[in-house]
C-alpha cells in the first residue's frame, strides 16, 4: 500500500512540474514583443514619407508613397483615406483659378473675396492656422461656399499634420536610409585606433591620437551621472529610432538616437567610411539654432569613444555626444557638426525640433537618478 501511495505521489509531482513548465514557457513567450517584418518596416516608412510630403504640399510625391503603402497592405484604411483626400484636393486646386464666385445665388462681397485671398496666401506660405481662421471668417459671410468649405478642410488637415508630431521622419526614416543602417554593407570597427603606435607615427606624423583635437571644447562645469556607463552600453547596441544624415566625400554621418537620462542628453551617431582613405575623426559640436536668435553651443561633457576614432575604409563606428539638454521648440533646429582632423571634410546633421523633442523626452528627462528611482518605486503594480 505504501509503495502504491509513493508511486501515486511521484506521478502527481511530475504532472505538476510539467504543467508549471508549460505555463512558464507560455508566459515567457507572451512577454516577447513580436519583431516587425521587413514589409512592416517598409510600410511604416512609406506612411511616414507620405505624411511628410503631404505636410510639405508635395501632392504627387505623397500620392506615390501612400499608393505604395496601400499595395503592401491593401486592408489598411489609412493610406486609402489619404489617397482620397489628396485626389479631392488636387481636383479643387485644378479649378482654383475658375472657382465659384457665387453659391446659391448669394453675391460674393469684396470682404469675402479679400478673406479668401488672405487664406489662400497663408496656405501657400504654410501658415495653416491663419488660413483656417480666414476661411472660417469667410464662411460667416457665405456659409455654403463650396470652395471655402473645402479649403477650410484642407487647412485643418494640414495644421493637424504639422502640429501632431507626425512629420515621422524623426522616428520612421525613409526606406532607403533605414535599409542602409539596418542592412549596412559596412563592417563594425571594434577598435577606435586600429594601428600600432609605430604605424601611427609613420602614417600620420605630427598627430596625437591619444588626446582630443586641440580645437575640441568641453563643458567642464557639469558632471556625469552614476548610470553613465550603463546608458552608453545600451545605446551602443540599440536599433535606430530615426535617421538624419549628412555626407561629404563619401563619409556618411547618421543620427540614429536621441535619449534623455537624468538631466543629460545622449546623441548617437553612426559614422560610415565609404571612401578609399582612412577618416580621422576630428572636432564635434552640437549647436541649438533658434529663429532670429544667436545660436547656443552645447559643449559636450563626454564623447564616446574617448579616443577620437580612425575609421578605416569600408568600416563604421558609433559616436555618442553627451551634453546638457534644453527644451527645443519645434521651430528650432539642433545642428551636429563634425570635421576630420585635417579640416578637409565637413559634415553637418540638421535635427529638427520635432526630432529632438521626441516622445521619450518627457519620460526620461528627470533631474536626478534618485528622482527617477523614486518615481519607479511609487508606480502602481
Amino acid at each position: 500500500m505504501n509503495i502504491l501511495k509513493l508511486k501515486y505521489f511521484f506521478k502527481i509531482k511530475w504532472i505538476f512540474l510539467l504543467t508549471s513548465l508549460i505555463l512558464v514557457t507560455f508566459a515567457g513567450a507572451q512577454d516577447i514583443a513580436p519583431q516587425k517584418s521587413k514589409s512592416d518596416l517598409k510600410y511604416d516608412s512609406l506612411i511616414a514619407l507620405g505624411d511628410k510630403q503631404l505636410n510639405e504640399a508635395s501632392m504627387d510625391a505623397a500620392l506615390k508613397a501612400y499608393s505604395k503603402a496601400l499595395n503592401l497592405k491593401p486592408a489598411e484604411s489609412y493610406p486609402a483615406t489619404q489617397i482620397q483626400f489628396i485626389q479631392e484636393q488636387l481636383d479643387y486646386l485644378q479649378t482654383q483659378n475658375s472657382r465659384e464666385k457665387v453659391s446659391n445665388n448669394i453675391p460674393v462681397t469684396s470682404s469675402f473675396q479679400k478673406l479668401i485671398e488672405t487664406a489662400d496666401s497663408a496656405v501657400s506660405e504654410k501658415r495653416y492656422r491663419a488660413a483656417q481662421q480666414a476661411y472660417a471668417e469667410a464662411l460667416t459671410i457665405d456659409p455654403e461656399n463650396k470652395y471655402a468649405l473645402q479649403r477650410l478642410k484642407i487647412a485643418t488637415h494640414q495644421l493637424a499634420l504639422q502640429t501632431t508630431i507626425k512629420d515621422s521622419t524623426s522616428f520612421l526614416p525613409p526606406t532607403e536610409e533605414l535599409r542602409n543602417i539596418m542592412n549596412s554593407k559596412f563592417i563594425w570597427q571594434k577598435e577606435s585606433i586600429p594601428y600600432s603606435a609605430e604605424e601611427l607615427k609613420m602614417n600620420f606624423p605630427g598627430i596625437d591620437f591619444y588626446h582630443a583635437p586641440a580645437a575640441q571644447q568641453f563643458n567642464t562645469t557639469s558632471v556625469l551621472n552614476k548610470d553613465h556607463s550603463r546608458i552608453l552600453n545600451e545605446l551602443i547596441v540599440s536599433n535606430p529610432k530615426m535617421a538624419f544624415s549628412s555626407t561629404d566625400q563619401d563619409i556618411h554621418l547618421i543620427n540614429t538616437d536621441i535619449s534623455f537620462y537624468d538631466s543629460l542628453v545622449y546623441v548617437k551617431m553612426i559614422l560610415q567610411n565609404d571612401s578609399p582613405k582612412d577618416f580621422l575623426t576630428g572636432v564635434m559640436l552640437l549647436t541649438w539654432q533658434r529663429p532670429n536668435k544667436e545660436p547656443i553651443k552645447l559643449y559636450p561633457l563626454y564623447l564616446y569613444p574617448e579616443q577620437f576614432p580612425i575609421v578605416k575604409p569600408g568600416n563604421q563606428t558609433v559616436l555618442i555626444y553627451v551634453c546638457k539638454p534644453y527644451v527645443v521648440s519645434i521651430y528650432d533646429y539642433v545642428n551636429f557638426d563634425l570635421t576630420d582632423r585635417l579640416d578637409k571634410i565637413h559634415l553637418q546633421v540638421k535635427i529638427p525640433g520635432s526630432g529632438w523633442n521626441n516622445s521619450d523626452y518627457y519620460k526620461y528627462f528627470i533631474k536626478t537618478v534618485d528622482d527617477r528611482d523614486n518615481i519607479l518605486l511609487n508606480q502602481p503594480d
